[in-house]
């Protein structure tokens, strides 16, 4: 019974749905509505979605400029809330201050009758002063608004009897105006014209002043990168100018060296060499004896301690 009231539901729904979509649309039953079988194609099921889609944004878009117009009046009832509020503080904040006193135990408030009276007094004449002012200003804002209200009715009444002659000079201004704005538009077109080529040949200049920059930016590269060989070429330069120099200057001292060499004589080469041979035997010898100096010179030294140390030994009576 649940599923069959569920369904009998949906086709209520359907049929409202359907015959709202027929009233709006006014559709004939039999060519437009309904095929062989009776039943709705998909086509016209499409049709039906979307025309019950669109009454639902137009109600959401009301209920949406509903809503907003609640709401702002809401906030501006809720600023005129907070103003009051506001007020009623400050009024209860000046009465405290000025008539009430607070004890010292803070269970209460002790109010002076007669400065109560004097306050309430003051605030009525106040508020009566604030009165006589906005009904002053009140009716100098009706004066402003019958005066307002007699300038228009002169300016309709005028208005009425120039509208004729008005009516031929705004059309005569306004065949004017058509033809000027016709030819500031053929001027416009013109200018727009103008404007893309004059864009196009700014993008090719562009392109051009790219390319140039680049190709400025690499012959830098290369100009700097040249100036630092440069100056490596003239410090190898210097340098070999440099050695170039003491090269030739060794050259001339080996030359002129070798321009001031003499040889000696063969017999004095041979008894230098003799006398060299022996002075190294003669070296080798005293090597040798010095050793054995120095070996006889470490055996006297310690046979000498070992005696010491025996006739220490034997000249100490408590050993």
């Amino acid at each position: 019974m649940d599923g069959f009231r569920k369904s009998n539901a949906a086709l209520r729904a359907e049929n409202v749905l359907f015959k709202n979509v027929l009233d709006a649309a006014n559709w004939t039953k039999t060519s437009e509505v309904q095929n062989v079988s009776g039943c709705l194609n998909w086509e016209q099921k499409c049709h039906v979605a979307q025309f019950e889609l669109e009454n639902v944004k137009k109600e959401m878009e009301t209920l949406d400029a509903f809503s907003e117009k609640h709401m702002v009046n809401n906030k501006a009832a809720l600023k005129e809330a907070e103003i009051q509020l506001m007020k009623v503080k400050k009024a209860r904040d000046d009465f405290n201050r000025d008539v009430a006193v607070v004890l010292h135990n803070r269970k209460g408030l002790k109010i002076d009758a007669e400065k109560a009276r004097r306050y309430i007094k003051d605030q009525i004449n106040l508020k009566k002063s604030q009165v006589e002012k906005l009904l002053q200003k009140n009716a100098s804002l009706c004066m402003q608004r019958k005066k307002l209200q007699l300038q228009l009715r002169q300016k309709e009444e005028v208005s009425e009897d120039l509208q004729e002659m008005d009516f031929q000079q705004l059309q005569i201004g306004n065949r004017y105006y058509l033809e000027s704005i016709d030819c500031h538009n053929q001027e416009l077109l013109y200018l727009k014209v103008q404007a893309g080529n004059s864009q196009q040949i700014l993008n090719t200049y562009k392109k051009k002043l790219q390319d140039v920059t680049s190709e400025s930016v690499q012959l830098s590269t290369d100009i700097s990168a040249r100036r630092k060989m440069l100056l490596k070429t003239d410090e190898m330069v210097q340098v070999e100018e440099q050695q170039q120099v003491e090269a030739e200057a060794l050259n001339r001292n080996l030359r002129q060296r070798l321009a001031d060499y003499s040889a000696p004589d063969v017999a004095d080469y041979m008894s230098a060499t003799d006398s060299r041979s022996q002075l190294e035997k003669a070296i080798r010898v005293w090597e040798h004896k010095v050793q054995t100096a120095e070996m006889v010179l470490k055996s006297n030294t310690k046979a000498w301690k070992l005696l010491c140390e025996a006739a220490g030994k034997t000249s100490n009576p408590y050993h």
